[in-house]
């Protein structure tokens, strides 16, 4: 499932629902968090997928974000809130790679379809 932003950077592109965590927040409960937050679902993370360092733009100059990606298994129904204009759900041969908001966006798709094969 990918989500359009509503917000920038990367207005209109599509992303993983994510997010940041609080100072001293685990992981964990900063996933089930915004996974609330964004998508009121309610979340049960699985294994990580992939890790990997990217770059999240601001006017004062560019914040570096490590990012980390869970499979993960979700209850409830979707309901968006203001950061995300629209979701929709893409297989692997219809991922829209040119309209992805970040690389890290990229780097996750490519480890779970395992994909090799393509430039970030």
């Amino acid at each position: 499932m990918l989500v359009k932003r509503a917000m920038e950077p990367s207005y209109g592109k599509w992303d993983l629902p994510g997010g940041f965590l609080e100072n001293g927040e685990d992981p964990i409960v900063g996933l089930k968090r915004e996974a609330k937050e964004e998508l009121s679902l309610a979340v049960e993370p699985g294994n990580i997928l992939t890790v990997c360092v990217d770059e999240y733009g601001y006017e004062k100059g560019e914040l570096y974000t490590l990012n980390l990606f869970y499979r993960s298994k979700a209850q409830g129904k979707i309901k968006l809130d203001k950061e995300n204009s629209e979701y929709g759900w893409f297989g692997k041969d219809e991922i829209p790679w040119n309209e992805l908001a970040f690389k890290n966006t990229h780097v996750a798709l490519k480890a779970l379809y395992k994909l090799d094969n393509l430039p970030l």
